[in-house]
């Protein structure tokens, strides 16, 4: 984890609890939370860098969904976000604009994504 990462203050985006995905425009809206519900999507940014990911657990999006906790990555630098985290067909690495954030939400543009097998 680079310096940067390690200056957050408790609380400020990204660490802590995120769900509640919706799209607005061109970004995706965050909310903090205090826990990740079964079988809704969101994530666990961790102060060690480590991340929790809960997304769809197959290749199936067609509901009931059905989802499952993966591990991964993440480091921040300025306001870009980049993290690499598993998912049921392997390995995404992404990078995040972070356009706004609050304690409460944080509003982020997908920059790239890339899929390792």
């Amino acid at each position: 984890m680079d310096q940067d990462s390690m200056d957050l203050a408790e609380g400020q985006f990204p660490l802590g609890i995120w769900t509640d995905l919706r799209y607005e425009q061109d970004a995706l809206v965050l909310n903090r939370s205090n826990e990740l519900i079964k079988n809704t999507m969101g994530y666990v940014f961790k102060a060690d860098g480590t991340m929790i990911v809960r997304d769809i657990a197959g290749w199936c999006g067609t509901p009931p969904i059905v989802t499952d906790d993966f591990s991964g990555t993440w480091r921040i630098k300025g306001n870009i976000l980049k993290i690499e985290r598993k998912y049921w067909g392997g390995t995404f690495v992404q990078e995040w604009e972070i356009l706004g954030a609050d304690n409460n939400q944080a509003s982020i543009k997908l920059l790239n994504s890339e899929s390792k097998s």
